[in-house]
């Protein structure tokens, strides 16, 4: 049988491992130059998520041989929402890098492959590999494909941005934020990498795109009183304003201390996206 992936993410790589396994060699396709996307940052396999499953590292070896190294255990979330401080305590879960990192989740995985060829820099398309294979899984992570073919339905609509941020952290600690002023029915979640970096992440619900970069500007605690007051700035302009790298670094380290009402050991900002 021929086998194509469309995209060497998390679940094409997965895929691959397990056809693999099951004496079938994929060929996967991959827009980018390397597995993991773009942008760095900090995932979570949390208990909770995953119950009755008591430990879901341990269930994923067992259950489909794919073992992973996580970065930490998580051994404490603090939940911050409007005039509320509440934290959870024990083992809770791990932590996973995620992105084009040595010990990402994404390069473990494509370090398991013993056969599979992956076409770094290569976008096409599901109908012009039909003809070709047998099969054509697509593991691209957007909802295109599902959206044409009507398999698709709207649960939950957010956009996310994050930042790889400096400072001091418990890496075996996340942050969660819940405030409808900046999230609605979003979150923002801090995630340690290290002792000293660690990923700042906002999901904003029901906005529009061009919405997501005043949320965020509300976040690092500068809001109305930064934006541009020139109503003749349209939302491209705007955007371009706050997306600026010395405008975002300048204020970022002078209002540390306001980002999400909450310090959280911040000093500086890293990247963003």
């Amino acid at each position: 049988m021929k086998v194509a992936i469309i995209g060497a993410g998390v679940s094409g790589l997965a895929c691959a491992i397990t056809l693999e396994k099951n004496g079938i060699v994929p060929d996967v396709f991959e827009q980018l130059g390397q597995s993991g996307g773009r942008v760095p940052f900090h995932g979570a396999l949390l208990q909770l998520m995953q119950r009755p499953v008591p430990d879901p590292a341990i269930d994923l070896a067992k259950r489909y041989g794919i073992k992973i190294t996580p970065l930490n255990l998580i051994n404490k979330i603090v939940m911050v929402s409007p005039g509320n401080v509440a934290a959870a305590r024990g083992w809770l879960g791990y932590s996973y890098a995620r992105g084009a990192s040595a010990h990402s989740l994404e390069s473990q995985l494509y370090g398991k492959l013993t056969a599979t060829r992956v076409r770094f820099n290569t976008m096409v398309g599901c109908e012009e590999l039909a003809g070709d294979y047998d099969r054509v899984v697509v593991a691209t992570g957007s909802g295109f494909f599902a959206m044409d073919r009507g398999y698709w339905s709207d649960i939950f609509r957010a956009w996310a941005r994050g930042a790889v941020v400096e400072g001091r952290f418990d890496p075996t600690a996340m942050v969660v934020w819940f405030n409808k002023a900046y999230a609605n029915n979003g979150y923002g979640y801090l995630g340690a990498f290290n002792a000293e970096k660690a990923s700042l992440i906002l999901i904003v619900s029901d906005v529009r795109e061009e919405e997501v970069e005043f949320q965020m500007a509300d976040v690092f605690g500068y809001g109305k009183n930064f934006l541009p007051g020139n109503r003749e700035f349209s939302p491209g302009a705007q955007r371009r304003y706050l997306l600026s790298k010395a405008v975002w670094k300048h204020h970022f380290c002078r209002q540390r201390r306001r980002t999400f009402g909450l310090h959280a050991g911040v000093r500086h900002l890293l990247f963003y996206n």
